[in-house]
């Protein structure tokens, strides 16, 4: 072989090579220049390996133990917005009814008193302030009402709650509407009160008194 043709194949194998090796070298740039997949970061304070959350606990009464359900725990909160929603108007019950005693009594009831009685209990109230004003007898001063949940809640049906109350009258007195002479001084009195519930509220409907005047409320 002359020696011009052994260069000229030599000069074909170096370009080869040089190609090559150019090819190698874009091919470890693009792969450089690519985006590396990331696992995404772990949040502070958490850990992967970390057991699944525990079943979630609701509310209950210290009397339904460990037997406390989400059923249970809704069924008692009911239960006790009922309760303090039927406290509620009893309470205004008791200063509506205060009102109409330091007006001396009417002839008929008040409506702001008598939504918040039931049908039992509306003929009871109207014949207490028609009794005050034929007796032409006024109040003046207020009382103080204490109010709790009564035994047996349990056995009523739904829509009936019982409340016991005991209602400091001893700041109450009642005067001669003419004269305004003092005549007499209020009590103490203890009751059993049936709560019902209404449409959309809770009513007055029976108020049974204990005959024993207690010495505190």
């Amino acid at each position: 072989m002359a020696w011009k043709d052994w260069d000229r194949t030599n000069k074909v194998v170096v370009s080869v090579c040089a190609v090559v090796v150019v090819a190698i070298l874009i091919t470890f740039a693009v792969l450089a220049l690519r985006p590396k997949e990331q696992t995404p970061p772990v949040p502070p304070g958490s850990d992967s390996t970390a057991p699944p959350a525990p079943s979630p606990t609701y509310e209950c009464t210290t009397a339904s133990g460990p037997d406390c359900t989400k059923d249970l725990a809704e069924k008692e909160a009911a239960r006790d917005k009922a309760y303090a929603d039927s406290e509620a108007v009893y309470r205004e019950f008791e200063a509506e009814l205060d009102k109409a005693y330091n007006k001396g009594g009417s002839g008929g009831i008040p409506d702001s008193l008598g939504r918040l009685v039931g049908p039992e209990m509306r003929p009871v109230v109207e014949d207490a302030l028609k009794e005050l004003r034929d007796e032409k007898v006024i109040t003046t001063g207020s009382s103080t009402v204490h109010v709790a949940v009564d035994d047996g809640n349990d056995e009523w049906p739904d829509g009936r709650i019982l409340l016991k109350s005991c209602v400091d009258n001893t700041s109450v007195t009642y005067r001669d509407r003419d004269s305004n002479e003092p005549l007499d001084n209020g009590v103490r009195e203890v009751a059993h009160v049936v709560m019902t519930q209404s449409e959309d509220s809770w009513v007055v409907s029976e108020k049974v008194f204990e005959e024993e005047e207690p010495k505190a409320c």
